[in-house]
């Protein structure tokens, strides 16, 4: 279908262009097309609708008409809510993405629930525990940060779908880090990161990290595996490396260089032990 485009001075003409003169106005609103969506919505499909040579009713044409007689959407005045949006500098993205559909939706004069009103007051604390108490981590704390970033990309999508919120505080530390590993003078202004950041970055990974700061074997133990017979020579100290599983497929893991069968190979931590708990039999993928 031929788009219609107006070319003359007539009423259609200059009704379609207070529409997206409207509309533009709207969408540079930042709260105004955050906050109400729906109304900017609407004038959008009026001006599509016009631009496909589809006609409007009567009330399209009148509703459309009183909102923009109305004018785009006023942020209402709101302390309560001011006071919210003022302290969302000083907690984590998904805090201060909370906080803030939190703080729209008290100045639009919604009641809060009794539960959300108590995560609310939990954020809230927490923010003005940061503002009065700028964290600033330590030397050991980016150790712990840059070895939760190494052992976070050793979880599938699947783990991080369902621990979503303790994903956030990893994603926070991975964009400290990001701008902290930027040369100076060009290194922009650090983002926040909090105790908490850290704290909650370690339990995301605590299983991965604990094989690392706490392995099962050292460089010169002698270990039995699951994929071969008696005992087999550990080269190396425990760290993150590239394995080459079954078919040839590869992926990373906790393991230790390991000699097995005359071969040095990677082999994860979990399938190996001191003890012979394996029952004697081999892998054709390690032969």
């Amino acid at each position: 279908m031929k788009k219609w485009t107006p070319t003359q001075n007539t009423a259609k003409a200059r009704f379609y262009h207070s529409l997206v003169a409207f509309r533009d106005e709207w969408q540079d609103d930042s709260w105004a097309r955050t906050n109400d969506a729906r109304g900017l919505r609407f004038i959008s499909d009026m001006v599509s609708r016009m631009e496909n040579n589809k006609g409007l009713s009567t009330k399209q044409k009148t509703f459309a008409q009183n909102l923009i007689d109305a004018g785009v959407p006023s942020k209402p005045d709101c302390p309560e809510a001011d006071e919210l949006e003022a302290l969302i500098p000083f907690i984590n993205q998904r805090g201060g993405d909370i906080i803030s559909e939190m703080a729209g939706k008290i100045r639009k004069g919604w009641k809060l629930s009794e539960k959300q009103r108590k995560f609310l007051d939990s954020l809230v604390a927490e923010a003005k525990e940061n503002q009065t108490n700028p964290f600033t981590p330590s030397a050991e704390d980016i150790e712990d940060m840059r070895l939760i970033v190494k052992c976070a990309s050793l979880y599938d999508s699947m783990y991080w779908g369902s621990h979503q919120r303790l994903g956030s505080y990893v994603n926070n530390i991975k964009n400290y880090l990001q701008q902290l590993d930027i040369p100076n003078p060009h290194q922009p202004a650090l983002p926040l990161i909090t105790r908490v950041d850290i704290d909650k970055g370690l339990e995301a990974v605590k299983g991965k990290v604990k094989q690392l700061k706490e392995p099962r074997v050292m460089e010169g133990d002698l270990v039995y595996g699951r994929y071969w017979a008696g005992q087999a020579l550990v080269c190396s100290e425990v760290d993150v490396m590239q394995i080459e599983g079954i078919g040839h497929r590869t992926y990373h893991n906790i393991a230790a260089e390991v000699l097995v069968d005359g071969v040095i190979r990677n082999i994860p931590v979990e399938q190996m032990s001191k003890r012979n708990v394996y029952k004697p039999s081999k892998n054709a993928s390690l032969r």
